[in-house]
Parts: structure tokens; sequence; C-alpha cells
């Protein structure tokens, strides 16, 4: 195949932190060539600067055989490279529409609508794009804002595409459509460079897989050559445990009990409906369930974050009668959200501002007026190396981290907060896998001091190695509950569809 792009020797130092050296990458026209590494390893910083958001320090980009110098995403743009990002780039308040055609090079100052929906409903019938253009932002499921992300940069018609992290914050479902898009995208003769850690994800869609490591190539393989432990190895420099083994461990006494709890997501329909649930002093109760059958919403009002109507909400056998975050808290229950970014995270704010967001009032914080500066550092950086968080800079804002690292802060965070329960929505997701088997084994290790941890994933895997009981959720009720060691994956695949 024809080579399309080459990067030789890009190098790119941030203030006491190298992340990328001497990087070395060819892509051919019509692949799909995964850039794999573990959080922190550079990938994202290479694609920003072939995107044109940095410039490298040193090296040389070809396109097409000839030596280009990127400026900004709008020359990468001009020049025929186009980046579908991790974290969305859209206007909430905007509809689809209005978002794609922002984006669009060639955009006059009267538009003729009629012809912009044209060219994006035909580039959404060739690709598989289903997305309803009018319905705002905010409207829309994660997969559906994603596919407005993609149209954004196909209408540009580049002729590569970087596609960073994108099932991050997908469901498996979400997944098998994205990557459907992906093959229609190659067919069509498109160059793609996939960003991922996944394992399993860059094993089934990757022609060729280039390995980063500590901001260096380790190696660059055709997919037919390599194994999955073969990868987790190169990329983490250890073996890894894939499944983590631990002992059921069952109790009596409930912590939690939620009856007949009806609420409505933000679309104002039903996303809790009649919902009985209750959860065990001491266990880790696995919650699984496809992408909008009210898991998230469900931790929600287990937090008091969202509102609810119920028969009785009781904790330690004590009814809560207005669940707030506060009240909560005070009870020793801590989240971690599904939404890094808009929930879980104060973006503008460092590690340590972030570190102490919802404990700032802590006597070994805090006196009176003022923030006790010097133990918040030394307790962040403490968290910041048992959590293997990379960054450039303790100081600068959170939003310079990785996506993994960023979610590596947020569960630190909860996890130092000591809670006696811990609702934990997709904890795991964006890390790799290496931080991901630190992460269960924190979560092994809470529950032998007696932690309670509500553990909602979309992974079946790691439900069914860390959980003590397991429910699934399915139209917003909890369809059934099962003990670890009496329910099969496949008796667990059919119950995600409603089939029991």
């Amino acid at each position: 195949m024809t080579t399309v792009l080459e990067m030789r020797n890009i190098s790119k130092y941030f203030p006491g932190v190298i992340a990328n050296e001497n990087i070395n990458f060819i892509l051919k026209k019509g692949e799909i060539h995964t850039i794999l590494g573990e959080n922190g390893a550079g990938k994202s910083t290479l694609m920003n600067i072939l995107s044109g958001l940095y410039r490298p320090d040193s090296g040389h980009l070809l396109l097409n055989g000839q030596n280009i110098h990127i400026s900004s995403p709008h020359d990468a743009g001009q020049k025929g490279i186009g980046m579908v990002h991790q974290h969305f780039r859209l206007s909430e308040k905007h509809t689809a529409f209005e978002n794609i055609i922002i984006e669009y090079n060639k955009l006059t100052f009267f538009p003729d609508k009629k012809k912009l929906y044209k060219e994006i409903n035909d580039i959404c019938n060739k690709f598989g794009l289903s997305i309803d253009l009018h319905h705002k932002i905010y409207e829309l499921s994660i997969g559906d804002q994603q596919k407005v992300e993609i149209i954004k940069t196909l209408i540009n018609d580049p002729q590569i595409m970087i596609f960073d992290e994108p099932t991050a914050v997908l469901s498996s479902s979400e997944t098998d459509t994205l990557f459907s898009v992906l093959q229609s995208l190659k067919q069509s003769g498109y160059s793609i460079i996939f960003i991922s850690h996944k394992l399993d994800e860059v094993l089934r869609i990757s022609d060729r897989i280039t390995i980063l490591s500590r901001a260096h190539v380790i190696d660059s393989i055709e997919n037919h050559e390599v194994t999955k432990e073969v990868l987790a190895e190169k990329m983490i420099g250890r073996k890894i445990f894939f499944k983590i083994q631990k002992d059921s461990i069952f109790h009596k006494e409930n912590i939690i009990e939620l009856k007949n709890a009806t609420t409505y997501n933000n679309k104002g329909l039903i996303a809790i409906d009649s919902l009985d649930i209750e959860i065990k002093k001491g266990e880790i109760f696995g919650l699984a369930g496809v992408s909008g059958n009210g898991q998230v919403e469900l931790a929600e009002i287990l937090f008091g974050l969202r509102k609810m109507e119920c028969e009785y909400y009781k904790y330690n056998n004590h009814v809560i009668n207005k669940p707030s975050p506060k009240t909560m808290m005070k009870l020793g229950i801590r989240l971690i959200p599904s939404d890094r970014k808009l929930v879980g995270s104060a973006i503008g704010l460092s590690i340590p501002e972030n570190f102490i967001l919802n404990r700032f009032k802590h006597n070994y914080f805090s006196y009176r007026f003022f923030l006790k500066t010097r133990n918040i550092h030394n307790k962040s950086r403490e968290s910041t190396e048992k959590f293997q968080i990379k960054h450039h800079n303790f100081k600068n804002p959170v939003r310079d981290l990785s996506g993994g690292n960023l979610q590596k802060v947020i569960v630190a965070r909860e996890i130092d907060s000591d809670p006696e329960v811990l609702i934990a929505v997709y904890p795991t997701r964006g890390l790799d896998i290496g931080a991901i088997e630190n992460f269960q084994r924190v979560f092994i290790d809470e529950q032998k001091k007696g932690k309670t941890i509500i553990l909602i994933s979309e992974e079946i895997e790691e439900i069914m190695s860390l959980s003590d009981r397991i429910g699934v959720m399915y139209k917003g009720k909890i369809l059934k509950v099962w003990d670890k060691d009496k329910v099969s994956r496949n008796e667990l695949s059919l119950a995600l569809g409603g089939v029991v």
C-alpha cells in the first residue's frame, strides 16, 4: 500500500516532561493503524502535533511524500487531516446541524442550508451515521454525539482521520456501531489512525499496531503477528493478569434499601421505574446493563444528585427523607460519577485543588478560613504516586491531563476519602490495562477493610470477577439479582437484552 503519512523523529517536551522523543510512524492508504499505549504514554500528544494543536520541538512530517508544517487545526484540515477528539468539542445548546456546519471549511457568510443538509445527509447515508440533525447536543446519547464529531470531520473531506480513544465513553453496542463506520471508511479509501489501550478492540479493528511507552516507540507490528498477552507486556512492561480472582463475601445485613423509586432523565423521560434494591454491608454489588437503562440515574439518586419519588430510602436502617450530596457524604457515601469532566472534576483547577474538592473543610486540609497548602500538596503527591498519575506539572489545570489520568485523579480522591459506601460508575473507563488491574486490586482491598462498593460497569468480565452479587438493569428496573457463583456469562449477556 502507498504511504500517505510519515512522522520522522518527532519530539515534544513540556517543562520537566518528555512527551514524545524521536517518534517514527508510517500510515498507509486505506489502513486502520492503531497507536497503543498506557495512560500518559504520549499518544494524544503525538496526535495533537499531527492535528495542529501542538508544534513539534524537532522532527519532520511528510504527507504524500512532501515535507509539511502544520500550524493550526485549521491548517491540518486544509491539508486533509481531521481528528475526532476523545473529549467532544460540541456546543451543548446548539443542534447537531449547527455544530457540524460551524466546522465546514467552505462555509459562506450566507450558507445554503438546504444544500448543506443534503451534503450532510449524504455523508450519514454513505457511512451509516444515522442521526437527527435537528436535536440539540444535550438531547443526544454519547454515541450520537460522537457521530456528530465524525460528521464534522468528514464534511471537510479529509484523507486521514484520527480517532483519539473513541470507545472510552461508548457502550458495547455503540462501539460495534463505531467499528462498522470505521470499516466503511476504510473501504472508501480513508486512512485511519486509531488511538486506544483496549487490547481486545485493537486486535479486532487494526491492520497494524504501533506501541508507545514512556514517550518512545517500542514496536510496530502487523495485527496477525501478535497476541493480547504480548501486546500487554510490551505496553506495560510487565506481565498482566487479565482476570482478578477473589473469594465471594456474603453478608446478611443491608446497608442500603431503596423501595419503589422512580425518577426521570434529562429529557423528562422515565429513567428509573418503581425500582427496588438492597445493598448488603461489606459486599461488592455489581450492576450491569446496556447504556441508557437507568444505571447512571440510579447512582445519582443514591448519592442525592437527582430528585426521585420513593416509598423509602434507608441507610443503616435509618430513613433518609431528603437525600442530597452533602447529606450522603456526611453519612460516608462517595460517588465516582460517569462524567469525569462535567461532574467529577473542576477542569480549570490543579490536581491538589481537585483532590480536596469535597473535603476542603477537613481539619487536615484547612484551619478556619485558611487552607493548609503543604498538607494538601503532600497528600496529593502521595496519591499521585500511589495511583501512578502522570502529569506535566502538578499545578497545571487537570484539563491538561490525558483522559485516563484525569479518571485516576477522581478515583484516587474518592477512595482516599475513606468512604463506607463507594458508588463507582464506570470507574475503569478510559484506563489502560495496567491501571485497571491496579484499581481492581484497590477495590478488593477496600472491601477487605469492610467497605461496601456498588460497581456499575458495562464490562461483563469486570463485573463477574469483582462482584459478590450481580444485578442487571433493563428499562429502569432491576431485572434480576444473582449470587456471583450462580450465574454464567451467557446468562448475563442475555439479561442485558431483557431475557431471563
